[in-house]
């Protein structure tokens, strides 16, 4: 089941399968607000190489299709934007007719975000995957975290997992609020951007790592700081054929579908393997899930070529080219 921030998420990588020329695609971006004055928060920007003016997407996911007082207020906020040279909107529920209408009066696009099997493709036909093969890492002992403190060590298995995790400054981020939930996003983590052992077999492995964001405990009176830890277990890689877990796709107004994913969940987080009607190449996309319930501030998204170790591969489509788009940012544990 989507949320709506997988939601964001996935309207962003779309935008970009479907670009055929060179774009710098940010979610969460800020915009000037000509009337008040200030810079506001825009879902997707995305600004074509060498053209003036940007491209403005606001993402949607309601319970039932928008009215026109929710594309009213959009299209009011689009034009109190000047930077902005092209209007869209991505609905996760569809629109009422006099919703479109608005949309139309105001020059915006209305696009669909859609449920269901993908449609059939004249550049690649992914109507027809139903499960693909996933190269990913296993942990056959563990993940165990230990936590490098000034002064000691603290193992996260031998104090109470609700010992309260505190900051040196105060955020409103969602961060770890207990040792558990501390150990867990760094095992998460490590399990996310972490390559993996050379060999396929198992393999007992020690990752250090560095945490960011000045967490503490309070043990006894005495106050600890966790700036490092270390990841310990027996590890493999190993592949197995995996049932797809959702599919979507964006639709035009015109209904025409664009750019389309198929979807797999995996404990390091959401899987998209991508195609659009723009050009014959697979794309895959990972939300990790230490950020799929943090709403997408000013995250850039980019295509790059090299793939992590843990990948979907689609065996029926093995002749096409897959080039990976990822987070282009650090996320601490």
């Amino acid at each position: 089941m989507l949320s709506e921030n997988d939601v964001h998420w996935i309207s962003g990588f779309l935008y970009l399968v479907a670009r055929r020329t060179d774009i710098s695609l940010v979610l969460g971006e800020k915009v000037f607000d000509v009337a008040s004055e200030t810079p506001r928060d825009i879902d997707i920007v995305i600004a074509y190489s060498g053209n003036v003016g940007m491209v403005a997407v606001e993402v949607k996911d309601k319970a039932r299709p928008l009215d026109v007082g929710i594309i009213e207020a959009v299209c009011q906020k689009y034009e109190d934007m000047p930077s902005i040279v092209t209007r869209c909107i991505v609905s996760a529920s569809g629109y009422t007719g006099s919703a479109r209408r608005k949309a139309k009066a105001h020059m915006v696009e209305c696009l669909w975000f859609k449920r269901g099997s993908i449609p059939p493709f004249q550049t690649i036909n992914l109507s027809h995957l139903r499960s693909t093969a996933v190269s990913q890492l296993h942990w056959l002992e563990g993940p165990r975290v230990r936590f490098i403190t000034s002064p000691g060590i603290v193992d996260s298995g031998d104090l109470p997992p609700d010992t309260p995790v505190e900051y040196e400054k105060p955020s409103t981020d969602l961060r770890a609020g207990t040792l558990k939930n501390l150990a867990d996003r760094v095992a998460a983590g490590v399990t996310e951007i972490w390559e993996g052992p050379p060999s396929s077999g198992a393999t007992h492995v020690q990752i250090p790592v560095d945490i960011d964001g000045g967490p503490y405990i309070r043990i006894g009176g005495n106050v600890l700081p966790i700036s490092r830890g270390e990841v310990n277990g027996t590890v493999e890689i190993g592949e197995e054929i995996v049932p797809l877990d959702e599919c979507c796709y964006l639709e035009t107004e015109a209904g025409q579908p664009f750019a389309a994913a198929a979807l797999i969940q995996l404990r390091t987080g959401l899987f998209g393997l991508s195609v659009s009607s723009a050009g014959q190449e697979l794309r895959l996309f990972h939300i990790p899930e230490s950020v799929r319930n943090v709403r997408p501030t000013r995250i850039r998204l980019s295509g790059q070529p090299e793939l992590p170790k843990a990948v979907l591969k689609p065996t029926s489509h093995a002749g096409y080219s897959v080039r990976l788009l990822q987070l282009n940012a650090r996320f601490a544990a």
